[in-house]
């Protein structure tokens, strides 16, 4: 299982190039360096749930989107990633890790994407969300879009039209 995020911190695409990487306890941390924007200092993060049935630990990751891509952008498939971090390179968190499973078993891997005002608060939340289980959470934010989303329904004769507004 791999996951991979290319952080854009900031306003803008260049933004990229004052963004600070660590990785700490498991968690991949994003911070903004740059303050141009207000920004400076906020810590995006990604990490891998544990407990219950979902134990299995990170097992490889990486800070910097060139180990995934080849010089003309195109996607490749590395053999382990480098656990690189810190600044200068291209930004992103990729986090993977081994599962097995018996013929016709199921797994459940939940990667958890947040954000905090700064790296300390940040770490913190991503700590407490990896004990956490994810289910309750998902249900709240999934009743929660519906309710913002359902409130209004379009009916017009092209149901394309309908199926872009309505959801």
């Amino acid at each position: 299982v791999l996951v991979l995020v290319a952080w854009l911190m900031g306003a803008r695409r260049v933004d990229r190039q004052s963004v600070d990487t660590a990785f700490r306890s498991g968690v991949l941390l994003a911070t903004q360096l740059d303050d141009h924007d207000g920004a400076g200092g906020h810590t995006a993060f990604l990490t891998l749930r544990h407990g219950g049935r979902d134990t299995a630990p990170v097992q490889d990751w990486t800070c910097d989107r060139r180990e995934l891509f080849d010089a003309r952008g195109q996607r490749i498939w590395p053999d382990h990633l480098g656990h690189r971090a810190g600044t200068g390179g291209d930004p992103c968190a990729a986090l993977s890790r081994i599962q097995t499973l018996a013929p016709g078993g199921q797994a459940v891997c939940t990667f958890v994407l947040g954000h905090g005002p700064t790296p300390e608060a940040a770490l913190a939340l991503a700590l407490q969300v990896q004990r956490a289980d994810p289910a309750p959470t998902s249900a709240a934010v999934g009743a929660r879009w519906q309710s913002m989303l359902g409130a209004v329904t379009v009916h017009s004769p092209d149901p394309l039209f309908d199926a872009m507004v309505n959801r």
